[in-house]
């Protein structure tokens, strides 16, 4: 058995340690896998221009568009090679991820736990289970004009800047120690961003059949409870924990309560 880790927007596979480390202690027969989701787009660029010198420019056509299904697309062409049962734990970003290679039959995911997950990144129409477009347009253009800023605006919303736990903890998460954003480029920053406001898997909840738990802090500012809440209502095989105080990031906020959940709820 695999479990396989997807962190979120802007976070690399650092920001699990403590969690996995938890894991390794007390399911030491899991074998896990930490995907850094931003590495996988950029090795699959460097192969392709290295393929491309190889043969003189014999293949000239265009990169495909950064999108949260070309990520899925190269994550499950390693996974399958394992041959091996999966359980895929994927954090906002990476519970987006995690639902594309659900659809992927190939794969044998025995479940899925999404924390701080959701249908639809930003509010439109009738669907008002996520985040107001004001607020994703300002951290568009925040993170456009200058990435830096962008990012301290978004881990604002992340730990809570008016929490305890924002100075100890945000400020304390260097580039690559915890793998925060401010060691990816910022074009890739805005590309995964981008692929995150257009995703939308309303329409593909009902017919997701993998055992799924719903891992959701209740105060969450990114990702509301109500978007936890309409996963739980539509995918058919869910059950759904809510994490008080556990912000939008509870495996760190509310770390003891969230491993006492997930140790309940893994297969």
């Amino acid at each position: 058995m695999h479990i396989v880790f997807l962190p979120g927007w802007s976070f690399g596979p650092g920001v699990f340690s403590e969690l996995i480390n938890n894991l390794n202690r007390n399911r030491p027969e899991l074998k896990i896998i930490n995907v850094d989701i931003y590495a996988i787009n950029q090795y699959h660029l460097d192969s392709r221009l290295r393929a491309n010198d190889a043969t003189a420019g014999q293949d000239n056509r265009a990169e495909e568009p950064y999108s949260l299904a070309k990520t899925a697309r190269l994550l499950a062409a390693d996974l399958r090679e394992l041959n091996d049962e999966l359980i895929i734990i994927g954090w906002s970003l990476g519970g987006s991820i995690a639902l594309e290679l659900s659809q992927d039959q190939e794969l044998k995911i025995r479940q899925l736990v999404l924390v701080s997950s959701t249908a639809k990144f930003i509010n439109e129409g009738e669907y008002l289970c996520g985040m107001s477009p004001v607020i994703a347009r300002s951290l568009r253009q925040r993170v456009v004009k200058d990435a830096k800023s962008g990012l301290e605006y978004f881990y604002g919303l992340v730990f809570s800047s008016e929490g305890p736990f924002y100075n100890e903890i945000a400020s304390s998460m260097t580039p690559r120690n915890d793998g925060v954003g401010s060691a990816i480029p910022s074009t890739s920053l805005l590309q995964s961003l981008d692929a995150l406001y257009q995703a939308d898997y309303r329409s593909v909840l009902p017919t997701t059949s993998v055992p799924t738990t719903i891992i959701h802090g209740a105060d969450d500012s990114i990702c509301p409870l109500a978007a936890a809440e309409y996963l739980h209502q539509n995918l058919p095989s869910s059950k759904l924990a809510v994490i008080e105080q556990g912000g939008h990031i509870p495996f760190v906020l509310k770390a003891e309560a969230f491993r006492k959940v997930l140790l309940e709820n893994l297969c």
